[in-house]
């Protein structure tokens, strides 16, 4: 893989994670998220990532969780062994910054911040993700999603972050 690509990449993502944040932030569209919270999630708080193969897509989701290390994300794979392998992406590029890792999840903390990134796959996430509160979902791989899946994605995605100022989901593939 080329680093100027993957660099590409994860700018690209951290632009679109801006300009999403930027547009929830405005007070015309807070209406929205109290009268119609699907719609309100599915226009500003989703963000869609399509990348060629190769071109740095695990590496940007890495490198953007562990910049947000202070956050509550869930990196939701294809299968387990895509989840693993995310796991070691975030671990390798996460610095000092690691409290805890265990096979499902990575605690961070640092200059007593602390945030926790959660790995599960597209067949456990209803069940893994019930009661936990998120600041945003991603979803590695996205485009092998079904409709039925992403329906489910949105209805616990929106309970898990019911109570954040800001909501994210983001869809890279």
């Amino acid at each position: 893989m080329n680093k100027e690509i993957a660099d590409r990449t994860y700018l690209a993502l951290k632009y679109l994670y801006l300009n999403a944040k930027d547009l929830q932030n405005e007070n015309v569209i807070s209406y929205l998220r109290e009268t119609q919270p699907l719609a309100y999630a599915k226009e500003f708080c989703t963000i869609k990532l399509s990348t060629a193969r190769r071109s740095g897509h695990s590496s940007a989701i890495a490198r953007f969780v562990n910049e947000h290390y202070s956050k509550n994300w869930a990196i939701i794979s294809y299968n387990q062994n895509m989840s693993e392998r995310n796991i070691e992406n975030v671990s390798k590029n996460s610095g000092n910054n690691i409290y805890k890792a265990t096979k499902s999840y990575i605690e961070f903390t640092k200059d007593k911040e602390s945030g926790k990134t959660i790995f599960t796959s597209f067949n456990s996430f209803d069940r893994d993700l019930r009661g936990i509160e998120l600041d945003g979902i991603i979803i590695d791989c996205a485009s092998m999603l079904t409709k039925k899946k992403i329906k489910s994605l949105y209805e616990v995605g929106m309970s898990c972050m019911a109570r954040k100022q800001y909501q994210f989901f983001i869809f890279i593939e």
